[in-house]
């Protein structure tokens, strides 16, 4: 079980590190056209 865990834990440190890095930022759009409508 640990070695399954530990290839999927390996897995999803690739795979979101790319998607963090190459995914689109819609945050600045989104507050352009609805400004104040976002409390984070």
């Amino acid at each position: 079980m640990k070695k399954v865990m530990d290839s999927q834990k390996e897995w999803v440190k690739r795979v979101v590190y790319y998607n963090m890095t190459n995914a689109t930022d819609y945050r600045g759009a989104y507050e352009h056209h609805f400004p104040g409508v976002l409390k984070i």
